[in-house]
């Protein structure tokens, strides 16, 4: 070996190199793929009919007195792992849902997917809201007994009735809508409860989930850590399609949490206050509901009515007296729940009400005047932006008073809850994206070294010589080819070099040679020798020596096509004798450079190559020409090579990187060695750029 070689495990880096560099276009492959599969993922998450929204909290310690004399930052660690396991412990979670009675029920239609894109369902702590198109129902109770949680339930509604079925169509209730605990079969099942003042002819899919299905799901929707280290503040992130119910749910978590660790007196009256919220932020999100979705069938029947601006004033008026009343109301169940003697209070409120009722008839009265839909439209109206704002002030004192109560709390501080809006938990595009480029690569890499590695074919010039005893006498880079075609010649490129040092090797060969006949074969025909044996012959012309190429490829010969011959006359002519010597001559574009295409294809190759016409035309060439250079069959498929091969003296073998087995090479000089010739060089094709340093250049003389 050359001292400048490089190591076996330089070598083994490049070599993984140039193979990735080869197969860039599988690699790029896999990225745009990878890239398609991310960019269908965004479209399919962001397009879904069922979002994602997240609520949050931050639960503070810093203010606690037990995490505040602990000094050793293990000991702090510990501590806010274990109010993580509380937080997502059954006590807390249990609590939860049996508080949120309809969390762990799921609807959908049961026709096709496309139709659930309609469907709406709205969670409360008190029943379950349903809104399909311009149908809508409300489920208040839902019982079934336990063999029939998580499994799927049929809901057929065909107003005025309704029946419920298992997955294999066995009946197990039916009743009629609003109508509470009025049965035509129950067949001993459970309690169902069904409100609907609309036509309704549909099925749906029920599912309720058990206790301990719910608390899973529940866990893998909830998240806790911390903010970041040693930071003493928890992060809780909970996740849901239902944007309301995501936010009851993180707001049961943390009062049942606190609940569980802190008990002080006022416990019972926050309990209360926090009941009476959630009761009041129930209805009238329910109310909400309703005025939304008569005002939603009013505008379908109206599409064309807009209210004149004159209008406005009243609709404004009406909104504002509305709000001033349910403030009063409002105020008047707090002063109720006080304990002291409010009863001076409480008169003064009750005629401030009476008052505020009498404006409002009155302003109903001034609005006869308006047409019969104006009037509709301003009611509706009304009634939308009146429960919308009521709400908001009722979420807003939801979180003053959740807040109130954690300040005065040792244990547990609640520094920021995400309380209304929710946020939309939409899937990170840009970080999807840039990581699914990277994924395509690895697994492009990937891909490409297995099948480097599970493919038997050569991949160095001294496993060749090892094996066969048998030089190396070219590397000839991979390139990119249109076509055989040598007007699509290109010199100055690293292959045409290659062939140029390949020329000289051959020379030095057949320095002391009895004839100068080159034989051109290859193992299999993928490697396509009539490529090599033309290029080699117009490097061997270029050094002012008459050359003559034969295309003895009388199957499938392809020289012709690479000069642009349309000729039919050739090789296969000449040996039947149907043509004449100096018509299979032809003259190319290249000067000193001869060609004898293989001419008409043939069956019966063997037997014309073994003709005495056949040897008398190499001995009549050799006379005329310096080089004779035959392109010859796949030695593995034909006898022709190994038949050619006893009238030359230098007979040459491809070898395919990476693709030509050892095993293949071996037979192939068995071949030549069962007519009592030699292989005398092989040239290793198609190496990728890069790795012909790896080849060896070798001098030898017949």
């Amino acid at each position: 070996m050359n001292p400048t070689t490089p190591t076996e495990d330089t070598i083994d880096l490049k070599e993984l190199f140039y193979i990735l560099a080869s197969q860039w276009k599988t690699i790029l492959f896999a990225i745009v793929v990878s890239f398609f599969i991310a960019l269908c993922y965004l479209f399919i998450t962001t397009h879904s009919s069922k979002q994602l929204y997240a609520a949050n909290a931050l639960i503070n310690f810093n203010h606690d007195q037990k995490y505040a004399n602990l000094t050793d930052f293990n000991q702090k660690k510990q501590f806010l792992t274990n109010q993580i396991e509380n937080i997502q412990s059954r006590l807390i979670l249990d609590s939860v849902i049996q508080q949120n009675p309809f969390f762990n029920f799921s609807v959908s239609k049961i026709d096709d997917k496309n139709s659930n894109q309609n469907l709406v369902v709205k969670y409360s702590q008190n029943n379950l809201t349903v809104v399909d198109g311009n149908n809508k129902f409300i489920i208040s109770n839902f019982e079934v007994p336990q063999r029939y949680l998580d499994q799927p339930l049929k809901l057929k509604i065909l107003s005025p009735y309704f029946q419920l079925s298992d997955d294999k169509g066995k009946l197990l209730l039916k009743s009629r809508l609003n109508h509470d605990n009025q049965y035509i079969n129950t067949n001993n099942f459970g309690t169902i409860s069904i409100h609907s003042k609309d036509d309704i002819q549909q099925e749906y899919i029920i599912k309720v989930l058990s206790l301990a299905a719910a608390n899973k799901q529940i866990k893998e929707q909830l998240s806790v850590k911390e903010t970041k280290e040693n930071s003493g503040i928890l992060e809780l992130n909970y996740t849901n399609n239902d944007q309301q119910q995501a936010l009851n749910i993180l707001n049961s978590i943390l009062i049942n949490y606190d609940e569980n660790t802190n008990i002080d007196p006022n416990s019972i009256k926050n309990i209360q206050k926090f009941n009476y919220l959630d009761k009041q932020i129930s209805t009238t999100r329910q109310n909400l509901l309703d005025a939304e979705v008569n005002l939603k069938k009013f505008t379908q029947q109206h599409q064309d009515f807009k209210l004149p601006k004159e209008s406005e004033l009243y609709l404004n008026t009406r909104i504002g007296l509305g709000l001033d009343l349910i403030n009063l109301q409002q105020n008047l169940e707090n002063t109720l729940r006080q304990n002291s003697d409010t009863a001076a209070v409480v008169s003064q409120i009750t005629r401030q009400i009476n008052s505020q009722k009498q404006e409002i008839t009155d302003q109903e009265t001034q609005m006869q005047i308006l047409p019969q839909l104006q009037q509709e439209y301003i009611k509706l109206m009304s009634q939308v932006e009146i429960n919308q704002q009521y709400l908001i002030n009722l979420l807003g004192d939801y979180k003053k008073l959740l807040i109130a109560r954690s300040g005065t709390n040792d244990t547990v501080n609640i520094t920021e809850t995400l309380v209304s809006p929710v946020l939309s938990a939409q899937p990170k595009k840009y970080l999807i994206l840039t990581l699914s480029l990277f994924v395509g690569a690895f697994l492009g890499c990937l891909f490409t070294l297995l099948r480097s590695i599970y493919q038997t074919g050569v991949k160095s010039t001294e496993l060749i010589e090892k094996e066969l005893n048998i030089p190396v006498l070219g590397t000839l880079p991979l390139e990119k080819k249109t076509n055989n075609r040598v007007d699509n010649l290109t010199k100055n490129t690293t292959q045409w070099n290659e062939l140029r040092n390949l020329r000289t090797n051959i020379q030095y060969a057949l320095k002391n040679a009895t004839n100068k006949v080159i034989s051109v074969s290859s193992p299999s025909p993928k490697l396509n020798s009539s490529y090599i044996a033309t290029h080699l012959a117009i490097t061997l012309s270029q050094t002012n020596k008459r050359v003559v190429l034969i295309d003895a490829d009388l199957r499938n010969g392809e020289i012709a096509y690479s000069f642009n011959y349309t000729g039919l006359k050739g090789l296969h002519d000449y040996l039947l004798s149907t043509t004449s010597y100096a018509e299979i001559i032809q003259i190319t574009q290249f000067e000193n450079l001869h060609c004898i295409y293989s001419g008409s294809n043939t069956d019966n190759a063997p037997e014309l190559i073994e003709s005495e016409q056949f040897s008398a035309l190499l001995n009549q060439l050799s006379k005329e020409y310096d080089y004779i250079v035959i392109n010859t069959p796949p030695i593995l498929a034909s006898a022709e090579s190994v038949i050619i091969s006893q009238y030359t003296s230098l007979n040459l073998l491809l070898a395919g990187f990476n693709q030509t087995p050892i095993q293949d090479l071996e037979l192939s000089v068995e071949r030549f060695k069962h007519v009592g010739t030699n292989l005398h060089g092989i040239i290793l094709t198609d190496i990728p750029t890069g790795l012909q340093s790896y080849g060896y250049k070798y001098f030898y003389e017949l």
